[in-house]
């Protein structure tokens, strides 16, 4: 169990004020069963010369229990969960899933990493760095190498591959290394399926609907990837891949088609999304920028075909037509 606990007392003349919070992190493991919740408990009180009140609540949120199954590298949930969302906007509902869990995998297949082509000119030892720390050292006999290995915990840093050869002679040379967070190693697949009613809240209808994902590690560098979701009136189809672009970075691209009956009317839009990293070994900064782009007002996610808003016109006002987002890292070596 975690916890966390705040209060606050305050005197103002001849009014005192009170209040305290607490948020807990729950969990009971039983019979290979895991329950899970989050809690909160807030309370205040005030008092004067002539009045006294009081106020409390508790809330429990986030519940689920769930169930490994490590045969088939596979959770089990049920409750108040998240669909991951790798194309289409994740939401919350309740209901059960089905999903591939990469904490299963050994540790050097949960993340994407770039195979390290060289050659050495007799029996060597490749020491391979990334932001001045060794991340993999191995010996290799004279001829090609290639290695993938090795674990990678970032998802962006230029790698620099040293070969030091039975002389002690040393040649080096950088392996670009850009990643986004859907890029997979070669032949790793996940998956998930969800089905379960929308949960957001008092302005939301709470549609019933089936969520699917798959996606997998093509070659090096290439992770194709989709997710479909049907439900009643509403339907919605995402795919995309991404592509290692060497020395210059990483892509991805991705559309979702959906159709939807709202108020009767029927409408089909389309959703374009791009994605890309940089990393610059020399300077130690990551660029990744990130662009969305609704192609046209008739283009609807699922919790906005869920909105109870009775005005289409007042809804597409209100909608992200176009979202736009850059983010950038630099390492301080040294410093940390």
């Amino acid at each position: 169990m975690d916890y966390r606990f705040s209060g606050n007392y305050n005197k103002y003349e001849k009014t005192t004020t009170k209040s305290q919070y607490a948020l807990f992190n729950l969990g009971v493991n039983a019979l290979a069963w895991k329950l899970r919740t989050n809690a909160s408990w807030s309370a205040f009180e005030t008092s004067s010369l002539y009045t006294q009140s009081s106020t409390s609540s508790a809330n429990f949120y986030n519940t689920y229990i769930e169930k490994d199954f490590g045969k088939f590298r596979s959770t089990f949930k049920l409750g108040e969960l998240n669909t991951g969302g790798m194309i289409m906007e994740p939401f919350s509902y309740k209901g059960a899933s089905l999903f591939s869990n990469d904490e299963m995998l050994k540790s050097i297949l949960r993340n994407y990493t770039p195979k390290v082509i060289g050659f050495a000119n007799s029996q060597a030892v490749v020491t391979i760095r990334q932001n001045d720390r060794i991340v993999y050292q191995t010996n290799v006999p004279a001829g090609p190498f290639e290695l993938n290995d090795f674990y990678i915990s970032g998802l962006s840093g230029d790698l620099v591959v040293t070969v030091k050869e039975s002389d002690g002679s040393e040649h080096s040379f950088i392996q670009p290394y850009s990643s986004l967070p859907e890029m997979k190693r070669e032949g790793v697949a996940d998956y998930s399926i969800s089905i379960g009613k929308l949960d957001s809240g008092n302005n939301y209808h709470n549609p019933t609907f089936l969520y699917s994902s798959l996606s997998k590690g093509i070659m090096n560098g290439v992770t194709t990837y989709g997710d479909l979701l049907l439900a009643e009136r509403y339907k919605s189809l995402g795919l995309g891949s991404t592509l290692s672009l060497g020395i210059l970075g990483a892509l991805s691209a991705d559309v979702s088609l959906s159709q939807a009956n709202k108020n009767n009317e029927n409408y089909s839009g389309q959703s374009y999304g791009l994605k890309y990293s940089k990393s610059q070994v020399s300077t130690g900064t990551t660029v990744t920028l990130a662009t969305y782009r609704y192609s046209t007002e008739d283009y609807y996610s699922f919790r906005e075909f869920a909105s109870k808003s009775s005005s289409l016109d007042h809804l597409w006002d209100n909608k992200i037509k176009n979202k736009m987002s850059l983010s950038l890292s630099q390492s301080l070596g040294e410093w940390g």
